[in-house]
């Protein structure tokens, strides 16, 4: 476990040497980058189902790269490549895809991450909220395995 500090506009680099404890910072977006010599960490809050995943990471990708990002993480889902979000949750755009579909997309996907990223990629669950956009994505087994099958860790949200 890394205990971990998200840089956001109320931790910057003002302040974030005044938090205790924290071991590595955590970045949402490309934003200056602050003077931390620990580990530090990229969530995407795009999903590996997301349409446009791909484009995405690719557009990401040099800034992680010149800010030598120890990890790379993503959301695990959704259950449709287009959503929209409504009071903090995915309402499908598209169709609902099946359980095995979503697991042979992000595998592909998953493997494109990792020929291209030099370091940890993890995948964070999706909180569950009752719309056809967390089919399958939240269920323990399915969970398991795409992290088991991809060798990727996991953040727990």
């Amino acid at each position: 476990m890394i205990l971990t500090l998200p840089v956001s506009h109320l931790i910057n680099s003002n302040n974030f040497r005044e938090v205790p404890g924290y071991k590595a910072l955590e970045y949402k977006k490309e934003q200056p980058f602050l003077g931390f010599s620990g580990p530090c960490l990229f969530h995407s809050g795009n999903g590996v189902i997301d349409h446009d995943f791909i484009d995405y990471f690719d557009a990401i990708l040099p800034y992680l790269t010149a800010h030598n990002f120890s990890h790379f993480s993503f959301d695990i889902g959704p259950a449709a490549e287009n959503v929209k979000t409504e009071d903090y949750y995915y309402v499908a755009e598209s169709e609902v895809l099946p359980y095995e579909e979503i697991i042979q997309i992000a595998a592909k996907r998953i493997d494109y991450v990792k020929a291209r990223f030099d370091g940890i990629v993890a995948l964070e669950n999706l909180n569950y909220f009752p719309t056809s956009a967390y089919a399958h994505v939240c269920d323990p087994d399915f969970i398991s395995q795409v992290i088991l099958d991809n060798d990727v860790y996991m953040i727990l949200d």
